[in-house]
């Protein structure tokens, strides 16, 4: 057993060992299972043995990305850290001989060949309402998840088995600009006979004689748009989005280290709804029996899509959705059902005061603690007037009942006996004694009454408030990703296609995995969740005692 390592003084994690890093690297790598075409290709192919299998690569990447931690991640830097290897770390791992960067790339190459069904997609078109790529594949010929799938294996691997699968999800995608760049397609008529050629230079911008044809080195990488932030104005880039899937826990449950759970890469421009959803399938593949996600927190580039692409079947996978609302969507608009309104997204009654209807949004920017609450309490007044479920959603279909806010005891009717014997602290209606409103009953809503906007809690209210907040989680790991702990700048993978891309991607995005777990239990003062080490943090530290005296203020108290 290792000697326990004095931190007393310390604020961060001490670095590991090498050697103890290469033992627990190797035990991670032990913890991915291949697929079952991968290892039957691996143990059945004729020749000489690879100079680096397939799982000594995976291996050696996570292995060089945490020891070196390095600004870029490159194959020949991995095939450099393979090399350097001494004897007996190479036979635990496989490794034959001292192998090049060409040994690397090709086992590289061949178990991403093996993991994809076709290597190259079908064909693309553009969706004319939304401007999103659609897959235009057949139906039988579309490419499976095997290969995200299996990148998610690797990040899901560094995730200990003392954290469960997360009830609650944060999700965001963020933009990854390719190595290459996109340039113009030179093509230039032919000189007339005694005329001088004119150099050609590549230039980014199109000339006169070129034709409007775009070319890159990255078949995969394609044009999108960054949203506006402090750090950059609304802008273009080429290369791809990455979709992030992180543990996010609300207000007041159980703290634990916020790590990733699901990865998928897609060319700018994709269909967010079903890069989205693609991860979603993942969490429930990978995780198994152990999967218990119900609760999605998603930013406006998912909820404002179509509800047919990403609300309907969120609701089919009996997910709920928490999101916040555009300008757009927070709109009052009349009702199928008689005596009723929609505001919001939310069924209300029609006898709602109008100082309630149109309300300012706690989530504005600039705005204090004080004033948010502020707020949120208007929202949970006017929450009385609103429709309550009734009952789970039905998955097939999409229907969910509500009980009007007199059935639900949560106000006063005078068309309502039972709620009429209700406090006084319950407010009273002003709906008329014998003529027909909307407070009372039961009604079920279809997907076709503003799914798109529906959620529950309703939006703005404080306990929408303390959900919603979990949603920073994922923000906190871009941050780690682009400049804290990683840097996703363009160059950080010097490599074309989507495949090749997302292979290092999610290498890097394991040993962040690793690395976010053992910061969190130092500085809680616990030991690693990995094991392997030992740290001594000293004695608790005193509490301190109370004052002897009083101070003015808790004189006037007494």
């Amino acid at each position: 057993m290792t000697e326990p390592i004095n931190v007393r003084n310390m604020k961060v994690a001490p670095p590991e060992s090498p050697t103890q890093l290469f033992l627990s690297t190797v035990e991670l790598g032990n913890r991915i299972q291949f697929p079952e075409r991968v290892t039957k290709w691996e143990g059945t192919r004729s020749g000489r043995k690879r100079h680096v299998p397939f799982r000594a690569l995976v291996i050696g990447a996570i292995y060089h990305a945490r020891l070196r931690q390095p600004q870029h991640l490159h194959w020949t830097a991995i095939a450099q850290e393979i090399e350097l290897l001494s004897k007996d770390q190479k036979e635990n791992i496989r490794v034959i001989g001292n192998p090049t960067h060409k040994n690397v790339w090709t086992t590289g190459k061949r178990l991403m060949s093996l993991l994809l069904d076709s290597p190259a997609e079908q064909g693309l078109r553009i969706d004319p309402a939304t401007g999103e790529i659609l897959d235009d594949a057949p139906a039988g010929n579309k490419r499976t998840f095997d290969f995200d799938a299996f990148l998610n294996l690797i990040i899901d691997a560094a995730i200990p088995n003392s954290l469960p699968s997360p009830t609650g999800l944060a999700i965001d995608g963020t933009g990854v600009e390719a190595y290459a760049v996109r340039r113009w397609k030179s093509k230039r008529p032919q000189a007339e006979p005694g005329e001088k050629k004119k150099p050609q230079n590549r230039s980014t911008k199109p000339s006169a004689g070129q034709t409007q044809e775009w070319t890159s080195a990255d078949p995969d990488a394609r044009l999108g748009k960054k949203t506006a932030t402090e750090n950059h104005p609304k802008e273009m880039f080429f290369g791809y989005e990455a979709h992030f899937g992180v543990d996010a826990y609300p207000k007041g449950t159980v703290d634990a280290p916020r790590v990733i759970r699901s990865f998928v890469l897609v060319p700018a421009g994709s269909s967010r709804a079903a890069a989205g959803l693609a991860g979603l399938d993942i969490v429930k593949e990978v995780a198994g029996k152990e999967y218990r996600l119900k609760t999605v927190y998603a930013d406006r580039g998912y909820s404002m899509l179509k509800a047919d692409n990403w609300q309907l079947p969120l609701w089919s996978r009996n997910i709920r959705q928490v999101c916040d609302l555009a300008q757009n969507q927070r709109t009052t608009r009349p009702s199928p059902h008689h005596g009723t309104i929609y505001i919001d997204g939310g069924l209300f009654t029609s006898a709602i005061p109008k100082t309630l209807i149109e309300l300012d949004s706690p989530t504005a920017p600039n705005l204090n603690k004080e004033e948010k609450d502020k707020r949120a309490k208007l929202y949970d007044e006017r929450t009385q007037f609103a429709y309550h479920p009734h009952g789970a959603r039905n998955p097939e279909n999409g229907h969910q009942r509500f009980k009007g806010p007199a059935t639900a005891s949560k106000l006063s009717c005078p068309n309502n006996e039972l709620s009429m014997r209700l406090g006084n602290e319950y407010q009273e209606t002003n709906c008329t004694l014998g003529e027909p409103c909307g407070c009372s009953g039961t009604i079920t809503l279809t997907p076709d009454e503003h799914a798109r906007e529906s959620q529950w809690p309703l939006f703005g209210t404080t306990n929408w408030m303390k959900l919603y907040g979990a949603r920073n989680a994922v923000e906190s790991f871009n941050a780690d990703v682009r400049t804290n702990k990683l840097s996703w700048r363009r160059g950080y993978v010097k490599t074309f296609t989507r495949p090749g891309t997302a292979f290092l991607l999610a290498i890097s995005l394991a040993a962040l995995n690793i690395r976010i777990v053992r910061d969190w239990c130092f500085k809680r003062r616990m030991q690693n969740m990995w094991g392997g080490e030992t740290w001594d943090f000293g004695p608790e530290p005193k509490q301190t005692r109370e004052r002897r005296t009083k101070t003015i203020d808790d004189r006037n108290s007494d």
